[in-house]
């Protein structure tokens, strides 16, 4: 008996579980929480830039790339989680938008999302592309006066992720129509990390296949830095409103004029007058409509000939 008990003992070592490491939904929810603690030290006149996506997203927190590669005088909130999804299940980024964004007090939502979606079949594409359409049209609906700025996700490569790769170039382009549909700011990250075949990263952009390196984060900065500067988001209103500005003389031969203020884009203005994108595009000679100054004065349409129809084209979905 005696005998057999060191045996007995060794065996019992073996078979201990080692300490239980956290799932996803688990990592989801603590980062969450981290998101509601950081939202309620916000100050109340807050106007920030919310980096919204997964790990690429996430990567910001990383290597001082916000200080080496974004524009300072921001406020940015990182509300990226690493492996996310645009929100198929319990977690994803549909089901975390009132820690994410709208907790945040944001004047700027960049979003970047898909690479955990697409799936390796390309089986998740179209309800990835429906589901993101769901969540920008949250964000507009609920913050009306925040600039959704959309980014097509970068390229992949290796045996991992290379999968992906024709899927995401199927994703971007279901990302860019809907950019051009809202008349939202567009990034297109893989046309300006991908190599000549459309599909791999070009050489110094990832660092395992789907995952940017400081070079790609120097890219993607100077697009954010771009947008920063070309449309600034309406600032909180005065606590003594200014008198109001002396009306612009009235354009002659019935031309209808819109002048363009602190965070309006292209597709609010034609839905406001009734009209699309492509046709003040083309009234103007605008050659990006991601891009309109404030105080640039638009050219508009002629007003319908029969009342109510400024309207019948309804908001854009």
């Amino acid at each position: 008996m005696i005998r057999h008990a060191a045996p007995l003992l060794a065996l019992l070592v073996l078979v201990t579980p080692a300490a239980a490491q956290p799932t996803f939904e688990e990592r989801w929810r603590t980062r969450v929480s981290e998101f509601e603690r950081e939202n309620a030290r916000l100050p109340a006149d807050a106007r920030t830039v919310v980096l919204l996506g997964s790990s690429s997203m996430e990567g910001w927190r990383y290597s001082s790339r916000v200080s080496n590669y974004l524009p300072a005088g921001h406020h940015y909130l990182n509300r990226g989680i690493s492996g996310d999804g645009i929100g198929h299940g319990r977690t994803g980024i549909k089901n975390r938008l009132q820690s994410s964004v709208f907790d945040c007090k944001p004047g700027y939502v960049f979003l970047l999302n898909g690479h955990n979606s697409v799936y390796r079949d390309g089986s998740g594409v179209e309800s990835t592309a429906r589901i993101y359409e769901e969540v920008v049209t949250e964000i507009q609906r609920r913050l009306p006066d925040a600039v959704v700025v959309l980014v097509t996700c970068q390229p992949t490569e290796g045996s991992t992720y290379g999968a992906l790769a024709p899927h995401l170039v199927r994703l971007n382009e279901r990302i860019r129509a809907l950019a051009q549909a809202r008349g939202l700011p567009l990034i297109d990250l893989h046309a300006l990390t991908v190599g000549p075949d459309g599909l791999r990263p070009r050489p110094g952009i990832s660092s395992d296949g789907i995952h940017m390196t400081n070079e790609g984060y120097r890219i993607f900065g100077a697009e954010i830095a771009r947008v920063l500067a070309a449309a600034p988001a309406a600032p909180p209103p005065p606590a003594s409103p200014e008198p109001a500005p002396a009306p612009a003389p009235a354009p002659v031969d019935d031309e209808r004029v819109h002048v363009v203020q602190r965070g309006e884009t292209l597709g609010r203005i034609a839905q406001r007058y009734g009209t699309t994108v492509s046709r003040l595009v083309a009234l103007n000679g605008i050659t990006n409509p991601n891009l309109i100054r404030v105080g640039q004065r638009l050219k508009l349409p002629p007003a319908p000939a029969t009342p109510g129809l400024s309207g019948a084209l309804g908001p854009a979905r």
